[in-house]
């Protein structure tokens, strides 16, 4: 791969994401610090190591802000022949690049999550970890579990590879999920909404927020590692929930399965999309700067 990487470097000041965005490319910070800004709202630093437009993996330039060098910065650049060329040379050498994109924009999206929380007014609290995957669901409870799960993932492109990373638990109506539904030794990971619903409450005072339904992931920002406070989760009424915790989702997230790989773009796609959200909010009037 370090053959196919070729070496750009931009002075402080400069614009990154649109010379990147430009080629369909992947960059990779080697050194020096970049700034994601929503307007000219700071929002987070990215340092040596972090990936820039890693929705180019999936064939995706859109961009979710601007990206500038904070100091003088060399990128690793990948562009769109190199990637299709080690995609199809070299099967399975961006499978871990994938993965890296998919938990770096998870842990964006829980770092500029905190420039919105508690500074919005209290009527507007904003939940960035539940992401809408758009799944369809099927009829059925415990003894169709296996069916209910292979209709939640269908539109996925889901089969008995990726059924068998995700566990079917069900929960009675006004559960607190409160991110254990698993017990304390388990480590912890995300919820597919296959029946049933969830609702988010305001830790604070319980004010009711939304209602999450068939299709949803809850708690994505939890398989990147981060986890936001201040939010309750609870059946909203009984629901089966397809539980993929996060050794699994280590091991989904650097296969080289079909399956995986799409799982992987979808999750992709819907973080970047809630990430979007949380930097439009971000560039309106009533989420102050950042001191």
């Amino acid at each position: 791969m370090r053959r196919s990487l070729q070496v750009a470097s931009f002075e402080a000041g400069v614009a990154l994401s649109g010379a990147l965005s430009g080629r369909g490319a992947v960059g990779i910070v080697l050194s020096g610090l970049a700034e994601l800004r929503a307007g000219e709202r700071p929002v987070v630093r990215l340092g040596a190591g972090e990936l820039i437009g890693g929705g180019a993996l999936f064939g995706d330039r859109r961009r979710i802000g601007e990206l500038t060098a904070l100091t003088p910065c060399r990128v690793g650049v990948l562009d769109v022949s190199a990637l299709d060329a080690l995609r199809r040379l070299r099967p399975g050498a961006l499978d871990s690049l994938e993965a890296a994109a998919v938990r770096g924009l998870g842990s964006l999206l829980t770092q500029s999550a905190w420039r919105v929380d508690g500074q919005l007014a209290s009527g507007s609290w904003w939940q960035p970890h539940m992401v809408e995957l758009r799944a369809p669901t099927a009829p059925g409870g415990h003894a169709r579990a296996e069916g209910t799960l292979a209709a939640a993932l269908k539109r996925l492109g889901g089969d008995r590879e990726l059924d068998a990373w995700f566990e079917p638990r069900e929960v009675p109506q006004g559960a607190l999920l409160g991110w254990a539904l698993q017990s304390r030794a388990e480590e912890g990971g995300a919820w597919l909404v296959a029946e049933g619903a969830l609702r988010t409450l305001r830790a604070a005072d319980h004010d009711p927020n939304e209602v999450h339904g068939p299709g949803t992931l809850v708690g994505l920002t939890e398989l990147a590692g981060a986890r936001l406070p201040g939010v309750m989760v609870v059946s909203a009424r009984p629901s089966l929930l397809l539980y993929l915790s996060r050794a699994r989702w280590t091991t989904v997230a650097s296969s080289s399965l079909p399956a995986a790989r799409r799982l992987r773009k979808a999750i992709h796609a819907a973080t970047f999309g809630e990430q979007q959200r949380v930097m439009r909010r971000l560039r309106s009037a009533e989420v102050p700067a950042p001191r």
